[in-house]
């Protein structure tokens, strides 16, 4: 998440001092059909996002702006098509890799982290075990790397999850996967320590 809101606002648009000192703000030409009231729309909203916040932040503003289709990935992927420069290139990227098959923001972000290491990854991808269908966060068929984003909310609580868990995860395991488990904490906190890890299974 950033460390503080991003406010996009006219080049001509005055703002008191205080906003200033809590807030990102970005003053840009917006065409009548970008806004929605005093908000911007939701497209205008996920591209600004996608060239002004890192790509992991980017993607999952990305993803769930699809998921809620607020958007669609050709839209985004038109609007981004002309811009220039890193931030240009930042949005592109963004919009390339946008899926609404990403459950929340935590795979969102995990996914980012995949991709800046070199894995390219398939939210939910299917893999057909000889007792198990399963759906791992996102997964590579080609290398044979399922990766996990593990909250203890989610796994941690009850003792059926937890053994669910120990057996789908035990399935990838004979089937020959690699499975990699990545904690909120470490993806949030930590994005090289899962690069890292990341690079050294695809070795």
């Amino acid at each position: 998440m950033p460390d503080v809101p991003h406010i996009t606002t006219p080049p001509d648009r005055r703002l008191p001092v205080e906003p200033l000192e809590v807030a990102e703000i970005h003053h840009r030409h917006l065409r009548p059909d970008e806004l929605a009231g005093w908000t911007t729309t939701p497209l205008r909203t996920v591209v600004d996002c996608a060239r002004d916040l890192t790509f992991a932040e980017g993607l999952a503003v990305a993803d769930s702006a699809l998921r809620a289709a607020a958007v669609t990935q050709a839209e985004l992927i038109q609007e981004t098509a002309s811009m220039r420069g890193p931030q240009g290139e930042r949005a592109r990227r963004v919009a390339r890799y946008a899926d609404d098959r990403a459950a929340n923001p935590f795979e969102s972000a995990l996914r980012a982290h995949c991709i800046d290491a070199g894995l390219e990854v398939i939210p939910q991808y299917e893999v057909v075990t000889e007792r198990l269908t399963l759906h791992p966060d996102m997964a590579n068929p080609i290398l044979g790397i399922a990766v996990e984003a593990d909250s203890y909310t989610h796994h941690g609580m009850e003792k059926a999850d937890f053994l669910r868990d120990c057996e789908r995860y035990n399935a990838l395991t004979a089937a020959g996967w690699h499975v990699l488990r990545f904690a909120w904490e470490q993806v949030m906190a930590n994005r090289d320590y899962v690069i890292r890890t990341v690079q050294a299974v695809i070795a």
